[in-house]
């Protein structure tokens, strides 16, 4: 008869990808997912692997690189943020999680717009988690999308925000890490929503769309972000 975990290696070679992303820390429990003594990797390891660095497989799942990005958090900690269970991460799949993050940002479609992205700097955002995804935190979220937004739009301007606005030189062949590094060592204030409105005005900026990022602890300045955008009108 088949152990569980050569019953898992038979379902594992049909499974969808997100289901795979889901289960990468139950497949590394079971021991489908290691790296032997003298042996090498796993098959585990390397169908895991194969999937994730198929482009074709990730272009037909349609996963969106924030939804990655959570796995490769949940999975690189070693331990489920919702749970008690634990296991040992192999480094091969941190590694083509991490790239299948970057690959998979051709699954966004472009808005084909000019865009500002108002990126918050305020001091809650460092260690606020996103609400509905398990250990991604407000700032590397926000440094993500960034750099998905730059890697797909020709007009972008990154604005950081606390309750002043920092205009920042993001460009699209940064990593996730050198993003979440700028944004640590800017701002650090309250947070006002408007303010890369009022750079927009003020710079005389010809934009489509403010796209503002940001988390529950907000504070409104001395205009509201709806005035702003009816005065930029």
């Amino acid at each position: 008869s088949y152990s569980v975990g050569s019953r898992v290696m038979v379902m594992l070679d049909d499974m969808p990808l997100t289901a795979m992303l889901r289960n990468l820390g139950n497949l590394s429990k079971l021991g489908v997912l290691r790296k032997g003594i003298l042996s090498g990797y796993s098959n585990g390891v390397e169908t895991v692997v194969s999937a994730l660095e198929n482009p074709m497989r990730l272009r037909k799942s349609r996963i969106h690189p924030i939804t990655i990005l959570a796995a490769l958090n949940t999975y690189s900690s070693g331990r489920g943020f919702r749970g008690t269970g634990t296991w040992k991460p192999v480094q091969r799949v941190v590694d083509a999680l991490d790239r299948a993050f970057y690959d998979s940002f051709e699954n966004v479609e472009s808005a084909g717009r000019r865009l500002v992205l108002g990126l918050d700097v305020s001091g809650s955002m460092c260690g606020t988690s996103v609400a509905g995804i398990a250990g991604l935190d407000c700032r590397k979220a926000c440094a993500a999308m960034a750099l998905v937004t730059s890697a797909l739009e020709e007009s972008v301007t990154h604005i950081a925000f606390d309750t002043k606005a920092y205009e920042l030189k993001l460009n699209r062949s940064m990593r996730l890490d050198q993003v979440v590094g700028i944004l640590e060592k800017t701002g650090g204030g309250g947070t006002d929503c408007a303010a890369p409105i009022h750079f927009a005005l003020k710079r005389k900026l010809a934009v489509d769309a403010f796209v503002i990022y940001t988390d529950s602890e907000t504070w409104y300045g001395s205009q509201h972000p709806a005035q702003a955008m009816k005065e930029y009108r």
